[in-house]
C-alpha cells in the first residue's frame, strides 16, 4: 500500500466525505480529522522513539496513517463546501421569481422542450458556485458556451418516492446541479465564445440524424448511445434487453471507447512518422474532444484521465500503474464534484477498475498460464477460460453496487461479453467513422456503407441478447441491498484475499480458499433477502397501485395505474418489484377498469411480464378494456378470472375475501369496484377500490354479517376513491375503526383529493393517516406489530 500513496489518500478522502455526508451538522468531525492528522505527523514515534523529521518515521504504518489522515481532512473539506453550496440553493427554493444568468454547459432536446445545464450563475445580484437545470421552449436555438438571462422560480430536484425508483436528485448532484427551473422565460442571450464546444455539439447532432435516418429508430438509437453516449433516442425495450443480457455497459461511453479513440490517434501519428512522445501529446486533444462531444460522464472522464496518465507515462518513460492512475482520476473527479461518490456510473466504473487492479492479478496467480500454452499460437481454449474468470472477477467485485442501483445481476453477461467486447473494437470504429463521413455531404455514400455495416453488428448483439433471454435464470433479480450488506460483503472478500496472499499456502489451497470465499459471498447475498409479509402502497400519482408480498413469497398487485404519471408500469411498478427481488406477479387484482387503476397493467402485459392470473369484477357486460385485457392475457399466457361477492383468493398463509360487488345492472363503474378483505394471521386489511356512497352502504351490511371480526378488526384501510368527498362516510368509519388509513392520490391533483371533509372525518378517529402525495410510497410490514416506512420522507 505504501507504494501506492494515491490509493491511500483516495481511501481517506472517501471516508472523510462519507463521514461528513452522514453527519452534516457535525462540523466538529472535520476538526477531529485535522487534529488526527496533526497528531499523526507530530506525535508518531518510530521504533527508537524518533519523530516525524527523522528517517525512522518513514515506516509502513506511519506513512499509511499520515496519508489516510490527509485524505480524510481533504475529503471532509470538499464535502462541507459542496453541502454549503447546496444549502445556499435551498434558501432560493421559496416560490419567488428570480432573474438568473448563466453560461450553457450542456444541452439536450426532448419531445417537448430543451434542457440546459448552466454554470457560472448569477441569481439576482449574487454569484453562485454551482449549476442549475433549466427547461426552455424547443423552438429556441442555443449554443454551448452561450450566456442566457431568464426569469423563473427555482425548484428542488425531486427525490424518489417509491422503492427502486430512479433517483434524479443523485444523478444531477453527480453533475453538480443543485436545482432546476421549469418555467423559464428567456429575457436575453449573448454569444459566449466557446466555438469548439458548440461545433462539437452540432457535429454530434448531425451524426445522430444520420444514424436514425440510415438505421431506423431502434437500431439508430442504439448506435447513438453506443458511440456518442446519446440516450434520448434509445428505446426502453433496447435498454431492458441489453440489461438482462448483462451488456448494458456498451450503451455508455466507457474506457473501451476512450482506449479505441486514443489508440487510433496515437497509431495514426506514429504511422505518419511522428515520435512516440509527440504522438502521445498529439493524441491528448483528440481524446479531450471525443470526451467533450460524448457528454463527459463519470466513466468517460475516468477513462480519459487514465488514458492521459498512460500517454504521459509513455512520453516521460515512466511505468504505468493502473491502480495509481485510477486513484488519481477518482481524486480529481471527487474534488471537482463530491456528489459523484454516490452516482451509479462512478461506482461501477471505478469498481471495475478495482477488480482489474486487485482481483484479476490474483486470479492470474492462482490460475497461471503454462509455458507451453504461452508459446502456442492461434486459438486457445485457455483464453476463453481466462476471459470468463476475468468477467467473474469484475462481477464479484461490483455485486454490491449492482444490487444497490439495479437490484439484479446477469449471469449471461459472463459469456456474452467474450463475444461483445472484442467485436466492439470493430463495431465502434465503423459507426464512428461512418457517422463522421456522413457529416460531410460529399462522403455520405461511403459513410452510409460503414454505418450499415455497424448496424449489422448491432442486430447481431440483439440476436445474442434474445437468445440469452431464453435461458432460464440468465438474469437474477435479487433485490435491493444497502450499505450494511456492502460492508459485510467486502469484509468477507477482503478476508479471503488476505488469506490467498499468504506465501506459505499452496496453489490448490489458494484455489480452495477462493472457492470458499465466493461461496460465502453468494450465500450472504441470498441470505440477506428482504423477506417477510408486507403491503406497499405505491406513489403512482393520481391513481392506485398496491403491492402485497406474503410470508411465503406470493406476489399480489392490486390495481396499478395513474392519470398524472406516464409510463407508471415501466418507471414505478417494475422498479418496485425488482427492489424487493420479485420477477413475476402471481395475482393481479383490478378493482375496476378506470385508467388510473389499469394503465400499468397494459404496459406490463404488452412487455410480456410474467403474470399468473388477473382478477376483474364480474359485470353484466364486459367493457372495451376488459376485452383488451383478455386479448393481451392470451398472448401473455395469463389466466383471467371474474369475481363477485362471496368469492375468495386463497394463498398459503392468508386469504382475500371478495366483499363487493354484487352484480347490479347499470351501476356506476366506481360503485362496482372490487372490494377485498385480506385476512392475515394478526390483522385485516380492507382494499376499497373507488366505491363511494352506494357501495359503502352495501359494505356496511356485509361487514355486519361477517364473523371475521370476532377476534380481529380491520386495522388497515385503503381509503376509497383517493379520499373523495363522497367516500369514507362517518358510519363506514365507525363500523371499521381502523388503526391505519392510507390515501393514494397525486400531488396537487385537479380533483382536490383528498377532500377536506374526508380528512376531517378521518381526523375524528384514532387512525394514523398516510398520504402518498405527502409521504410517498407507504410500506407496512405486517405481523404482531406493524412497522411503517415512508419512502418520501
Amino acid at each position: 500500500m505504501e507504494r501506492r500513496p494515491l490509493l491511500l489518500v483516495l481511501t481517506g478522502f472517501v471516508l472523510g466525505e462519507v463521514w461528513i455526508f452522514w453527519r452534516v451538522k457535525s462540523a466538529a468531525a472535520l476538526a477531529a480529522f485535522f487534529v488526527f492528522f496533526v497528531i499523526s505527523i507530530l506525535g508518531y514515534k518510530g521504533q527508537r522513539g524518533s519523530h516525524f523529521f527523522k528517517s525512522s518515521f518513514l515506516s509502513r504504518w506511519g506513512i499509511c496513517i499520515v496519508l489516510l489522515s490527509l485524505g480524510m481532512c481533504f475529503g471532509g473539506i470538499c464535502q462541507l463546501r459542496f453541502q454549503n453550496r447546496q444549502n445556499r440553493f435551498t434558501t432560493l427554493i421559496n416560490g419567488k421569481t428570480y432573474k438568473i444568468e448563466g453560461q450553457i454547459e450542456e444541452k439536450k432536446k426532448t419531445n417537448t422542450a430543451t434542457s440546459l445545464v448552466l454554470k457560472n450563475l448569477s441569481i439576482g445580484r449574487e454569484k453562485f458556485a454551482g449549476r442549475i437545470l433549466v427547461y426552455v421552449p424547443e423552438d429556441r436555438e442555443y449554443g454551448i458556451g452561450y450566456w442566457i438571462r431568464f426569469r423563473g422560480t427555482i425548484s428542488e430536484i425531486e427525490e424518489p418516492t417509491n422503492p427502486g425508483e430512479f433517483n434524479a436528485k443523485t444523478y444531477w448532484l453527480a453533475k453538480g446541479v443543485f436545482g432546476c427551473c421549469y418555467d423559464a422565460e428567456v429575457l436575453s442571450e449573448r454569444y459566449g465564445g466557446f466555438l469548439i464546444g458548440d461545433a462539437l455539439r452540432k457535429f454530434r447532432e448531425r451524426i445522430c440524424y444520420f444514424y436514425e435516418r440510415i438505421l431506423g429508430e431502434s437500431t439508430g438509437g442504439t448506435a447513438m448511445a453506443m458511440v456518442l453516449g446519446e440516450k434520448t433516442g434509445l428505446l426502453q425495450e433496447q435498454k431492458d434487453l441489453y440489461k438482462m443480457a448483462g451488456i448494458s455497459h456498451i450503451l455508455a461511453v466507457s474506457g473501451l471507447h476512450m482506449t479505441l479513440m486514443g489508440a487510433f490517434a496515437y497509431r495514426f501519428f506514429r504511422k505518419i512518422g511522428v515520435s512516440y512522445g509527440v504522438s502521445a501529446v498529439f493524441a491528448f486533444p483528440c481524446i479531450g474532444a471525443y470526451a467533450l462531444m460524448t457528454g463527459m460522464s463519470s466513466s468517460c472522464l475516468r477513462a480519459s484521465l487514465m488514458l492521459f496518465v498512460y500517454l504521459l507515462g509513455e512520453y516521460l518513460g515512466v511505468t504505468y500503474d493502473l491502480l495509481s492512475s485510477a486513484s488519481l482520476a477518482a481524486l480529481l473527479l471527487l474534488c471537482e464534484i463530491p456528489g459523484r461518490l454516490f452516482d451509479s456510473g462512478f461506482l461501477l466504473s471505478f469498481g471495475a477498475m478495482g477488480a482489474i487492479g486487485f482481483f484479476l492479478p490474483l486470479l492470474e496467480e492462482i490460475f497461471p498460464e503454462k509455458e507451453e500454452d504461452k508459446k502456442r499460437k492461434g486459438f486457445k481454449i485457455e483464453n476463453i477460460f481466462r476471459g470468463i474468470l476475468g468477467g467473474a472477477g469484475i462481477l464479484i467485485f461490483t455485486i454490491p453496487a449492482s444490487l444497490t442501483f439495479f437490484h439484479g445481476i446477469s449471469l449471461a453477461g459472463l459469456l456474452l461479453n467474450l463475444i461483445v467486447i472484442p467485436l466492439m473494437s470493430a463495431l465502434v470504429p465503423f459507426l464512428a467513422v461512418g457517422g463522421a463521413l456522413c457529416a460531410f455531404s460529399c462522403l455520405i455514400p461511403v459513410g452510409r456503407i460503414l454505418i450499415l455495416t455497424g448496424g449489422m453488428g448491432i442486430h447481431f448483439y440483439d440476436f445474442l441478447c434474445r437468445m440469452a433471454e431464453q435461458v432460464p435464470r440468465s438474469y437474477l433479480t435479487i433485490g435491493h441491498r444497502g450499505i450494511l450488506f456492502a460492508l459485510f460483503y467486502y469484509g468477507i472478500l477482503a478476508c479471503g484475499l488476505i488469506l490467498i496472499r499468504q506465501k506459505k499456502i499452496g496453489l490448490w489451497m489458494k484455489r480452495g480458499i477462493l472457492f470458499l470465499t465466493c461461496s460465502c459471498l453468494f450465500i450472504w447475498t441470498g441470505a440477506t433477502k428482504d423477506i417477510g409479509e408486507k403491503v406497499v402502497f405505491l406513489d403512482v400519482g393520481q391513481g392506485d397501485g398496491i403491492l402485497f408480498y406474503s410470508e411465503k413469497d406470493e406476489i399480489c398487485l392490486i390495481d396499478g395505474g395513474s392519470t398524472s404519471k406516464s409510463m407508471v408500469g415501466q418507471y414505478i411498478l417494475k422498479p418496485a418489484l425488482s427492489y424487493y427481488g420479485i420477477d413475476h406477479v402471481d395475482n393481479w387484482i383490478i378493482s375496476h377498469t378506470d385508467e388510473d387503476h389499469i394503465s400499468g397493467l397494459f404496459e406490463l402485459l404488452e412487455d410480456g411480464y410474467p403474470i399468473g392470473r388477473i382478477l376483474l369484477p364480474a359485470l353484466n357486460e364486459k367493457d372495451e378494456k376488459m376485452l383488451r385485457i383478455e386479448a393481451l392475457a392470451r398472448k401473455n399466457k395469463t389466466q383471467v378470472y371474474y369475481m363477485k361477492r362471496g368469492g375468495k383468493l386463497k394463498l398459503k398463509t392468508c386469504t382475500f375475501f371478495c366483499l363487493h360487488p354484487e352484480i347490479v345492472p347499470g351501476s356506476d363503474p366506481n360503485e362496482n369496484s372490487l372490494v377485498f378483505l385480506l385476512s392475515l394471521p394478526y390483522q385485516e386489511i380492507l382494499f376499497t377500490g373507488d366505491v363511494e356512497k352506494e357501495g359503502e352502504e352495501e359494505l356496511d351490511k356485509v361487514l355486519e354479517r361477517l364473523s371475521l371480526f370476532k377476534n380481529k378488526k380491520v386495522r388497515i384501510v385503503k381509503i376509497a376513491h383517493h379520499g373523495s368527498v363522497n367516500a369514507t362516510k362517518e358510519e363506514f368509519l365507525k363500523q371499521m375503526q381502523p388503526d391505519i388509513a392510507v390515501i393514494s392520490c397525486g400531488k396537487n391533483n385537479r380533483y382536490g383529493h383528498p377532500a377536506p371533509e374526508t380528512l376531517k372525518r378521518l381526523n375524528q378517529t384514532s387512525a394514523m393517516i398516510f398520504r402518498t402525495d405527502e409521504e410517498g410510497a407507504v410500506e407496512l410490514r405486517t405481523g404482531k406489530q406493524i412497522r411503517i416506512n415512508c419512502f418520501g420522507k
